[in-house]
């Protein structure tokens, strides 16, 4: 067994960072969408 229990902590964090990251950007575009259909 090599780490298992600190490659899974990292593993869930990076999923957690991957995340917020990808709603961010979402939230950026959906913003972006809504300015270009109000014009």
């Amino acid at each position: 067994m090599i780490d298992t229990p600190k490659t899974l902590i990292s593993l869930i964090s990076l999923e957690l960072v991957l995340d917020i990251l990808v709603s961010r950007v979402r939230e950026k575009y959906l913003k972006i969408g809504r300015w270009q259909n109000r014009k």
